[in-house]
């Protein structure tokens, strides 16, 4: 565990994951408010669930093997990775031009989303003990109330047209807004959070550990 560091780190890297959070609870509030407009545009009302199914399909998919795989390679660079296939899919699903090309990036945003959530809130357990937990998994259930708020306002504005950057918004520009928002957290995350790797990783190295970063009882 990592329950040694100061509180200052903790905060700058809790920081910097409640951001790649944002992105995640921004996105599934904000897209619900386009659909109609998206099935409307592609003729495909059949495929309404599939834009919403292919995502949470992928997502819970990707949850536990994530998991897995920030133990063996840290979090940090699972969460780089896991924002920017987020973000990547965003780019295509608003440049998809038919729904079988929209249900296919979704599914590549799922994957993306579930690397995010699975190591956000891994990354409590490593950084908190157990009676400190619940108060941060208070702040993560903020940011989803934050983004309930925001995002279908915001999906709204954009689907119903409106000029922004010399642009007219349409429905394709609440997946759009996902992409400058990646940018910004993946440089977050980059730049202020420390790799951060399971103990069992830790473990392997045989050199005593210096005093200063032994856990107090």
């Amino acid at each position: 565990m990592h329950h040694n560091l100061t509180l200052r780190s903790k905060i700058i890297i809790m920081l910097s994951v409640m951001a790649s959070l944002f992105l995640v609870a921004l996105d599934q509030t904000i897209i619900a408010t386009a659909l109609g407009r998206i099935v409307e545009d592609f003729n495909a009302f059949d495929s309404l669930s599939w834009i919403v199914t292919a995502y949470l399909l992928t997502t819970t998919i990707t949850v536990p093997i994530a998991g897995k795989l920030s133990d063996l390679f840290g979090r940090r660079i699972m969460l780089l990775i896991g924002v920017t296939i987020f973000g990547l899919g965003s780019l295509f699903s608003g440049l998809a031009g038919n729904i079988e090309a929209l249900v296919i990036w979704r599914a590549i945003q799922g994957i993306g989303g579930g690397i995010i959530t699975a190591n956000a809130f891994t990354i409590i357990g490593d950084l908190f003990a157990a009676r400190e937990r619940s108060r941060w998994q208070g702040f993560f259930g903020a940011v989803f109330g934050l983004a309930s708020l925001v995002g279908p306002l915001l999906g709204g504005w954009l689907t119903e047209g409106h000029t922004l950057l010399g642009a007219t918004t349409d429905w394709r520009w609440t997946f759009w807004i996902n992409v400058p928002v990646a940018i910004i957290v993946f440089v977050v995350i980059a730049g202020i959070c420390p790799q951060l790797k399971h103990d069992k990783n830790v473990l392997v190295h045989r050199w005593p550990m210096p005093t200063q970063y032994r856990e107090q009882p």
